[in-house]
């Protein structure tokens, strides 16, 4: 998983950045001397957050819709449901939970891949 950089992190980026000329190699070596004990960062991120900044005004990346928020209260039941279903009974269909449930085979699919779970129909050879 990628490093998630702070605020502060990626301002000394892009002022380490500017104050390399943009030599984005000068800038990572330098960030790794000026700040010995943070998440060294690659050359590469020093253009891409450069770039983020030009073209979004931001300097965080975007995350998603959802990122960093607690799921409601009827998103976990809906989870929790499919999972009950996959407890009772392993071999019911993805079509079948999501029927029992009402949410789509989408849902339930992405559900069970969160929980490290994968459907599957065992065929005698």
């Amino acid at each position: 998983m990628a490093h998630v950089y702070a605020n502060n992190e990626l301002v000394d980026m892009l002022l380490m950045y500017g104050e390399c000329h943009q030599v984005a190699a000068e800038a990572s070596r330098r960030y790794s001397e000026r700040f010995p004990n943070r998440f060294h960062p690659t050359p590469r991120r020093f253009v891409y957050v450069t770039q983020r900044a030009r073209d979004t005004g931001q300097i965080q990346e975007h995350r998603g819709r959802h990122a960093g928020r607690a799921r409601p209260r009827h998103m976990l039941q809906t989870e929790e449901g499919i999972l009950d279903n996959v407890e009772d009974d392993p071999s019911t269909s993805t079509r079948e939970i999501a029927r029992q449930v009402n949410v789509s085979q989408h849902k339930v699919w992405k559900t069970l891949r969160e929980n490290q779970l994968y459907p599957f129909h065992v065929q005698r050879v």
